[in-house]
């Protein structure tokens, strides 16, 4: 039986007589203006769950509108007041989870996955003034998403790796001599030092200790020109069929417009008729995520974290003149692209050098797609798109132009990561003078496509019979840029916790991007590099005193004071492909300073300061240098507990 089952109804019945009167003689009398906003809504929803992993819920939600009256009609709001009217709206909505039982299944219990999937229907009426014009509209869509988690200590467990260390000698007897102790002893002196070897071998076998895996697609449908109207699960029984499918109204992407022309569920024109214009189109769009936790020692914890996104859509005219649906109009593809990257090999390196190995690259590109396609040489040129974004790619990632991927999609992200190490508090000095002693160090990367479209001028057929203006063969797929950005956040980074209540912090940012302008052949770089400084101290149980309306008050709490210096100093370079022209465009130095003071008087009273000041000197010359400082007080009391 269903968990659950609701219904719901709505009816609305608004109404409304204006009368306006002329305060000049003569003039005819204005009509009464009526206004009528009749409507019934009603909703249904039903929960299902078939078993402990797999639920349903499904709910449809209806909107009618009853205007079946002229504007003469003296319709008033509580006739005909159970008439529905006309469907106007339809939307429904199935949402299904279903735990995957890979547990349930001998030495996979160490992995959890979860799928769901949502479907979206959705029906809306035109003006009943066009409608056999324009017709209604219908779109769908549906998502998709699996989750994965795997517990690798379980993993271990099963495969028996957890006893590689686990062995215990075994000894025959309770009572031994001092002489076989002794041995006994010394044996175990002698095994220290491997014991040690295997226990590092071990954490760096079993380091690897839980995953995440996600993946979640969505896919969407509209078609404009639609005839039939909504019954039961969004389906009419027009002309002696259901419209539209089953499947569509449930989420599928299958393409249905030569089966809805052939059934008359879409309008048609006469071929004379300048007037037509409807767009057919798609949406789809993907993601992956998936995180790695590695532990290679208990003081040294990395995770690891890639990612893929990737969106297109695609629009075509819908035309059908005499009940024939003309496929070949022209179809227009666009959407954006990004995946985690690596570019650590130049991060380094000196940007005068890779801006020329970008451009030498772009031979070796030019001489791989030419073998490829077994084309002359000639048909890519320099400045061709296909030429250039894997030259590039190869310049700034530190790859070799002659293995680099010549796809501007790449299919494997590569993931960034961070890095936590505390293994310094083991030793003798820094037990004795710290609480803890951590360092941070973290690098992630990002290759994108901003925006890509299809080109039209291409020739599926004959993809090199035709050149551009600059003698290029024409490219498949139009970019407007590429960019590849990376950051250190933090290159490195100190947290440090001393007896005597001192803090102090210190960390060095830095961060990359670059940008491939197809549209005018430039390079635009942007460097920038940050030093923060900071330190604190805690005086506990501080006594102050303050006279409030004249009275003297002894205040006791604890003083956290606060101050941080930070210098990032950043700049924006445009360089010219075809030229030898570099040109500072943009950046600044930026010198902050930062004080905070809380003194907390009780868990719900709390006085705060800062003072804030900044002064900034910028790259280009036309940009005056600015300053800037701020400060306040403030004062906080939470109320209950």
């Amino acid at each position: 039986m269903p968990s659950t089952i609701s219904i719901n109804s709505n009816i609305i019945r608004r109404y409304n007589e204006q009368l306006s009167r002329s305060l000049i003689e003569g003039l005819p009398e204005l009509p009464i203006l009526k206004q009528r906003d009749y409507l019934f809504d009603w909703d249904y929803a039903i929960g299902y769950n078939l078993t402990k992993s797999l639920q349903f819920n499904f709910r449809a939600a209806n909107n009618y509108i009853y205007d079946d009256f002229l504007a003469t009609d003296d319709i008033k709001i509580f006739d005909n007041f159970f008439t529905t009217g006309r469907p106007d709206h339809y939307h429904q909505s199935l949402n299904g989870t279903y735990k995957i039982p890979l547990n349930k299944i001998p030495f996979l219990d160490f992995v959890n996955a979860d799928y769901a999937y949502t479907a979206d229907f959705d029906w809306q009426a035109s003006s009943q003034s066009y409608i056999d014009k324009v017709g209604n509209v219908i779109q769908n869509a549906n998502t998709h998403t699996i989750g994965t988690d795997i517990d690798f200590a379980k993993f271990y467990k099963a495969i028996g790796v957890d006893k590689l260390l686990n062995k215990k000698s075994k000894v025959n007897g309770t009572n031994q001599t001092a002489t076989e102790i002794a041995e006994r002893n010394a044996a175990k002196k002698n095994k220290s030092v491997a014991s040690e070897v295997g226990q590092t071998f071990y954490n760096v076998l079993t380091s690897v200790k839980k995953a995440r895996i996600n993946y979640s697609e969505n896919n969407g449908t509209y078609l404009p020109g639609y005839v039939p109207q909504i019954g039961f699960l969004g389906r009419d029984n027009y002309g002696g069929s259901l419209a539209p499918t089953f499947g569509f109204v449930f989420g599928s992407q299958v393409d249905i417009r030569q089966k809805a022309v052939e059934n008359g569920w879409l309008l048609s024109r006469d071929a004379n008729d300048p007037y037509y214009n409807r767009t057919y189109s798609l949406t789809h769009f993907d993601k992956l995520d998936a995180t790695i936790n590695v532990e290679p020692s208990k003081n040294l914890d990395i995770e690891f974290k890639g990612a893929k996104t990737y969106t297109k859509n695609t629009t075509q005219q819908l035309d059908v003149v005499n009940n024939i649906l003309d496929s070949n109009s022209p179809v227009t593809q666009y959407g954006n692209f990004s995946i985690s990257h690596n570019m650590i090999k130049t991060s380094f390196k000196n940007s005068d050098a890779t801006f020329e190995e970008f451009k030498n690259n772009r031979t070796i590109i030019a001489q791989r797609l030419a073998t490829n396609s077994s084309q002359p040489i000639s048909g890519f040129g320099e400045t061709s798109e296909q030429v250039m974004l894997p030259a590039f790619v190869a310049a700034y990632s530190g790859n070799d132009a002659n293995t680099v991927n010549l796809d501007a999609f790449r299919e494997v992200p590569i993931p960034g990561w961070k890095l936590t190490y505390k293994g310094l508090m083991k030793m003798a000095w820094f037990k004795e003078n710290f609480r803890s002693f951590l360092v941070t160090h973290s690098y992630n990367s990002l290759y994108s496509i901003t925006s890509f479209t299809n080109n039209l001028a291409y020739n599926e057929r004959d993809p090199y019979a035709e050149t551009d203006i600059a003698g290029n063969y024409i490219n498949k797929t139009i970019f407007s840029n590429i960019n590849l950005l990376e950051e250190f956040s933090p290159l490195i980074k100190v947290d440090v916790k001393m007896k005597n209540s001192v803090s102090f912090s210190g960390r060095i940012n830095k961060d990359r991007g670059l940008t491939l302008n197809f549209s005018n052949n430039t390079v635009t770089q942007i460097k920038g590099t940050e030093y923060v400084i900071g330190l604190g101290y805690r005086i506990k149980d501080l006594a102050m005193k303050f006279r409030f309306g004249g009275e003297l008050t002894k205040l006791k709490g604890d003083l956290d004071l606060r101050a941080d210096v930070s210098l990032r100093d950043n700049v924006t370079i445009i360089r010219e492909i075809d030229k030898d022209n570099d040109q500072v465009t943009g950046g600044q130095r930026l010198l902050s300073l930062k004080f905070f003071a809380d003194y907390a008087v009780s868990k719900s009273l709390t006085a705060s300061f800062y003072f804030d000041q900044s002064s900034s000197q910028y790259a280009v010359s036309t940009t005056f240098p600015r300053q800037s400082v701020s400060s306040g007080l403030s004062v906080r009391y939470i109320f209950g507990n």
